[in-house]
């Protein structure tokens, strides 16, 4: 049996990934997927199949769904991509060119494949819903009613936060095509459409004050933070970290800060505030930190990690910090930001925390 070695063919820069790699039909080329994250947004790229200077054929920061699949005479690659709206199949040619629309195969389409004779063309197609609901409390501990649907909407929305006053809610949704931001009255009547940016945005956060929304969106290959006014304008930038993914912004209580996550190449995600609106960035959490909120208490309370079953804390000017609580499958209650996390902490006799349970 012949003897295989393993050697690297791509060689990505510290803050990405490659993957979903395809040889070409005359086997000479390599397609795969450059990652750049968090977000999981890509673009693709053709690398001779003995290693090289890989040649980069989009450049749309988009999400795409699976690796891209080689026409039989190798002269294009089809894949699938949300870059003009709703995921759906796109042709480009393996020495570069616009893509150009697959005409035909609709919307919500993944996973591309070409038969070797050319004659079909197989791929994912998933439609689905996904809507706000909202249930009423008795108590901290207890249900008043059953769930109700608030916002009823096709594609996806998600990631809802209420407005201090309780009043409004900012939520993301793709239902224009792009995931926007939006906002609605707490029963779901009156949504508007609050961004436009065409891209990537979300985790939207209201000031207390209620006049702002705060919220990450990829202008490009990272990440960064956009406040946009309830009242209408254009969405800015609001400066942080330069060079790196900069995401789930949340504001302290007075309005004089903004609390973020922030990683750059490899380094572990922390917790970071910068003064609002003047700028100026501080570090506050070492050993890894994201989804930060402040509590009524003056402390921080945060996730080591995207997929941490734990809730530690650190004061708002800096400091050691401490572990609050450890629960199993708690990461994905905090990615949703949901109210059994409030009710978890409730459960730990937090009551510091009362406050923002159900606007976490």
């Amino acid at each position: 049996m012949k003897d295989f070695s393993l050697h690297p063919i791509t060689a990505p820069p510290r803050e990405f990934s490659d993957w979903g790699p395809g040889f070409s039909p005359d086997g000479r080329s390599l397609a795969f997927l450059r990652s750049s994250g968090p977000g999981l947004v890509e673009d693709v790229y053709v690398v001779p199949a003995t290693g090289g200077e890989a040649r980069r054929l989009t450049f749309d920061n988009r999400r795409i769904g699976g690796p891209p699949a080689w026409t039989p005479e190798g002269r294009e690659l089809v894949f699938a991509s949300g870059r003009a709206g709703l995921s759906t199949l796109w042709r480009t040619g393996a020495s570069g060119r616009t893509p150009r629309h697959v005409e035909g195969v609709g919307t919500s389409v993944m996973f591309p494949a070409i038969s070797s004779t050319g004659h079909g063309l197989a791929y994912t197609s998933s439609l689905w819903r996904e809507n706000l609901w909202s249930v009423r409390l008795r108590d901290p501990k207890h249900i008043a009613t059953s769930p109700q649907a608030l916002f009823v909407s096709k594609g996806g929305v998600g990631l809802p936060h209420f407005s201090s006053d309780g009043k409004k809610i900012a939520f993301e949704s793709s239902q224009s095509g792009y995931p926007e931001i939006w906002t609605a009255n707490a029963d779901g009547s009156n949504p508007e459409q609050l961004t436009f940016l065409r891209g990537e945005s979300g985790t939207p956060r209201w000031s207390y004050d209620g006049h702002s929304v705060a919220f990450d969106y990829r202008p490009a290959e990272r990440s960064e933070i956009y406040i946009a006014d309830y009242s209408g304008g254009q969405p800015r930038l609001f400066p942080t970290n330069p060079g790196a993914n900069n995401i789930v912004p949340s504001w302290s209580r007075d309005g004089h800060w903004i609390y973020f996550a922030s990683s750059r190449g490899n380094e572990p995600i922390q917790i970071w505030k910068a003064h609002y609106p003047a700028g100026g960035t501080i570090q506050l959490t070492r050993n890894g930190g994201t989804f930060p909120v402040e509590g009524a208490d003056g402390f921080v309370y945060y996730s080591k990690s995207l997929n941490s079953d734990e809730i530690w804390k650190i004061a708002a000017d800096g400091g050691p910090a401490s572990l609050v609580l450890k629960v199993p499958a708690l990461n994905m209650l905090l990615w949703l930001g949901t109210v059994p996390l409030g009710n978890l902490l409730h459960r730990a006799k937090l009551t510091a925390l009362h406050p923002l349970l159900l606007r976490f």
